[in-house]
């Protein structure tokens, strides 16, 4: 059986020819590329993409989330102080009591 495999394989790799790609050469005074006229950009019709309102209206956002983001940064230092001093009063509580010892 191995003699078989291996007749295959052989004649299968002699059948089996790997053409290598064929070398164009490009001449550059025979483009066929259209012409691009030079005044291209006048014949374009004028647009109004609104970039001052979309600018003006941004920075408005920008202002109203900083103030939005400030107060609540606010409100929670003071909320995360109040609890701290509310676990060292309640501490405090305890020592006295003798419930808990120094540390």
């Amino acid at each position: 059986m191995s003699k078989s495999i291996s007749a295959i394989s052989s004649t299968t790799l002699a059948s089996t020819k790997i053409q290598k790609p064929k070398m164009t050469s490009y001449d550059s005074t025979t483009s066929t590329f259209p012409t691009i006229p030079s005044n291209i950009a006048a014949q374009l019709p004028s647009v109004h993409f609104g970039f001052d309102e979309l600018k003006e209206r941004i920075s408005k956002f920008t202002l109203e989330f900083d103030q939005f983001i400030e107060a609540r940064r606010v409100k929670m230092l003071e909320d995360k102080n109040a609890f701290i001093k509310e676990i060292a009063d309640v501490k405090g509580i305890k020592r006295k009591r003798n419930i808990l010892p120094y540390r």
